[in-house]
């Protein structure tokens, strides 16, 4: 499958590929008599899922190295992807997160209300910021904003939702230290 031969098209070598398929024909006393060979041209096949590969390796590169932990939920809000923060800092699995898991990295103190107000906020379908601690894999909390975003289909129904959590423990820690003074 996808075997490169370069090809002169239109005065141009060009880098072409194609499936090839190779069957015996038997002739009458049972011997192979022939080789049915059939060529199938794969080069735009190739070209989409090379670009393709090329889309996600950037994807990931972003998604990866931004300085928030991100995600994505489907419409209901099951959560299906972090990005390798997430898990840098959670120390957990996508196992141990996908769907509601992320409940279990909530300060016991704050999962409840974080639950419901999220829970309201998908059926709202519309942007949200909130506030609350994260156990980190070192099992202490730090404060974090989360920002999610609902992603809607040209008919306006929600599909998806984005989000990223920033660490903003030093800030709240600062404002706390100013608010005493």
């Amino acid at each position: 499958p996808d075997f490169m031969l370069p090809i002169n098209r239109n005065g141009f070598v060009e880098e072409c590929f194609f499936d090839f398929s190779y069957c015996p024909i038997p002739n009458d006393d049972g011997q192979t008599g022939g080789v049915l060979v059939t060529v199938l041209e794969t080069t735009a096949k190739k070209k989409v899922l090379d670009d393709l590969a090329e889309s996600e390796h950037r994807f990931r590169a972003m998604a990866d190295n931004i300085p928030n932990l991100a995600w994505m939920a489907d419409a209901t809000g099951w959560i299906y992807w972090y990005n390798k923060k997430w898990y840098e800092y959670t120390g957990t699995t996508i196992e141990q997160m996908e769907g509601w898991g992320w409940e279990k990295v909530h300060h016991p103190d704050h999962v409840e209300t974080v639950v419901n107000f999220v829970k309201e906020a998908w059926h709202k379908n519309e942007p949200f910021e909130l506030t609350f601690p994260l156990r980190g894999r070192d099992g202490q909390y730090k404060w974090f904003l989360t920002r999610a975003y609902p992603i809607a289909d040209e008919q306006g129904k929600v599909m998806r939702w984005i989000g990223t959590n920033t660490n903003i423990d030093e800030q709240k820690k600062a404002a706390e230290e100013i608010k005493y003074r």
